[in-house]
């Protein structure tokens, strides 16, 4: 459980010892992380969709198409850009008392599955890239290079997590990067320590 702690604290900024941790964890600190990381990038996406109001909702979901299809069903035209109209109130008052909040469970579970997904993809290429990268140097499994990502995300996560309470989505994008450029300088570091010693 040491070993895990301080291999999520990135061995305290040292290269080497980071990596030597990562390649001796057992598979389920490696699976506890990966979900950590998975459920910290879901929570931006899971915030701003539960803050959404029913009509912002299916807006976002069905586009303008949505103004159409409310239109034709109330029988009256709804302007999309009418956010202050009495019908847009009256559409989100019949939603709530429908119950649109037991809706939202399966709608989070779909948008965590999306991210959970998002994640596996990221993870594999960034090994397998990773593997390329390292054809010269010191080589490591799939598995080790897959731990080295997975570990090295605590910090890109919490950052990418603080910009999505105000940007959501957007900060998967920037986690993507973060972690990229994080991996691969761990990788260069760890080189640079090999050849020292």
């Amino acid at each position: 459980m040491k070993d895990y702690f301080l291999a999520a604290a990135l061995g305290n900024g040292n290269a080497k010892r980071f990596v030597d941790l990562t390649r001796g964890l057992k598979k389920r600190y490696l699976a506890l992380h990966f979900l950590f990381i998975t459920l910290a990038l879901n929570f931006p996406v899971m915030f701003a969709i539960a803050r959404l109001a029913p009509w912002d909702f299916y807006s976002r979901l069905y586009g303008e198409q949505f103004a159409e299809i409310a239109s034709a069903e109330l029988g009256q035209t709804i302007h999309p850009a009418l956010a202050d109209s009495g019908l847009i109130d009256e559409f989100n008052a019949a939603l709530y008392s429908a119950g649109f909040g037991t809706m939202l469970p399966s709608v989070l579970l779909l948008a965590f599955i999306l991210v959970l997904v998002l994640q596996l993809v990221f993870y594999a290429l960034a090994a397998v890239f990773m593997g390329l990268h390292r054809m010269n140097s010191t080589r490591f499994s799939f598995r080790e290079r897959l731990s080295i990502f997975i570990m090295s995300s605590t910090l890109p996560v919490v950052g990418s997590a603080l910009i999505g309470l105000f940007v959501p989505a957007l900060h998967i994008v920037v986690f993507y990067f973060a972690e990229i450029i994080t991996g691969f300088a761990l990788s260069r570091a760890y080189d640079k320590a090999e050849k020292i010693d």
